[in-house]
């Protein structure tokens, strides 16, 4: 089966004489013929060669509350009702009648207790006021999440470490999770892109 090759017919631009196929110049009147499947640059009206799609995504994708940043969110949510079962613990120790007797036969173990409670309590108030920071994205999070972050660690060491005194054989898993869970984080808000492109306001 043959395939027979249709003629287009082709028109000067300048005198609207019929072209002969291939031809490059209008036998009537002399005219430049341009291939009308290939037009110039000039013709489209674009000076500048069409731009080409990125292959990888940028920056700006990573902008909003996602990937490492949805542990945080979680642990920003739960942190407030941790740290207020925290200060009940401590009050109903330090004013629970049964446990006078105990704090009266260790002096200093009192004002430990007291100071768990107002360290609690500050936190308790940082820990709110970040959550605002976080979720209005706002530029001054990082910064504030990693002082808080050292603050917390250094205070909850000190604390364990004043409260050996009382209760040699007391567990330092809590204290040691903490402080690696801080040495993880602050160098993530410290070097995190999607941190960088995410709290801007």
């Amino acid at each position: 089966m043959q395939f027979l090759k249709q003629r287009m017919a082709i028109t000067c631009a300048q005198c609207a004489s019929e072209l002969i196929e291939e031809s490059s110049v209008c036998m009537n009147c002399g005219a430049t013929i341009t291939d009308p499947a290939q037009p110039s640059l000039e013709a489209s009206g674009s000076t500048s060669l069409p731009s080409e799609v990125p292959m990888f995504s940028t920056g700006s994708d990573l902008e909003g509350i996602g990937g490492w940043l949805i542990p945080t969110a979680i642990g920003l949510g739960v942190a407030p009702f941790i740290l207020l079962k925290g200060i009940y613990s401590d009050l109903v120790v330090l004013y629970g009648d049964r446990f006078q007797v105990g704090l009266s036969q260790k002096p200093g173990l009192a004002a430990l207790i007291l100071f768990e409670s107002v360290s609690n309590s500050i936190f308790l108030l940082a820990m709110v006021s970040l959550n605002v920071l976080f979720y209005r994205k706002k530029r001054a999070f990082p910064g504030w999440m990693i002082a808080y972050l050292a603050i917390n660690s250094t205070l909850i060491l000190l604390d364990n470490l004043f409260a050996l005194r009382y209760s040699p054989h007391a567990q330092m898993t809590g204290v040691i999770r903490t402080v690696v869970g801080s040495l993880i984080w602050i160098p993530y808000y410290l070097r995190s892109e999607r941190v960088r492109v995410t709290f801007v306001n």
